[in-house]
């Protein structure tokens, strides 16, 4: 139901892969294609690459968007499978002392919908905290319910309640999106 569900293109620094947009402030930057930005080196859960996304020390997270081929329907119910990771080595720039830093506090996925790219209209799910450092596989239950949706959007987001920002980071690879037959 989505274009480059595996998150496949060159792996480059600052760049959403092809048939992603990324949803991120402007003035920050985009997600990376992996491996092999930021002393990220693992392989892929599925196929040659896969994607990291932060959150950062000055409130802001990454994330990316892409239009669906199909809308996701109010009122019913889809099944989204993703591997998730984490790194304990994402080194960058830290955006509020300007040192290097470890990017490695836990953070967690949250799956918005909405009528544009960036529109994030409804959360449909977030993941728990990623804390462990192998792949795993996570399954989430998307049923919009206010209106019909085009757009599928992925965000790192903070711990919470958010006590403070923080420097973290997430790997995703393999998305799966079906309809649930009822």
């Amino acid at each position: 139901l989505m274009k480059n569900p595996s998150f496949e293109d060159p792996p480059q620094c600052c760049k959403a892969p092809w048939g992603w947009t990324s949803c991120g402030p402007p003035d920050e930057s985009p997600p990376d294609i992996q491996p092999g930005s930021f002393n990220v080196s693992w392989q892929a859960a599925h196929g040659r690459t896969y994607v990291s996304l932060v959150v950062r020390d000055n409130n802001t997270t990454e994330s990316m968007g892409t239009r669906l081929y199909e809308p996701l329907k109010a009122g019913r119910s889809y099944n989204l499978k993703a591997e998730l990771a984490r790194v304990e080595l994402f080194m960058s720039l830290s955006r509020s002392t300007g040192e290097e830093t470890n990017y490695a506090t836990p953070v967690k996925l949250r799956i918005w919908c909405g009528s544009s790219e960036c529109d994030r209209a409804e959360l449909l799910a977030e993941s728990p905290l990623i804390t462990l450092m192998r792949w795993v596989d996570y399954e989430f239950v998307l049923s919009p319910q206010k209106q019909d949706y085009d757009y599928l959007i992925l965000e790192a987001y903070y711990k919470t309640p958010v006590l403070f920002p923080y420097n973290g980071n997430l790997l995703i690879d393999n998305l799966r999106l079906t309809h649930i037959i009822k």
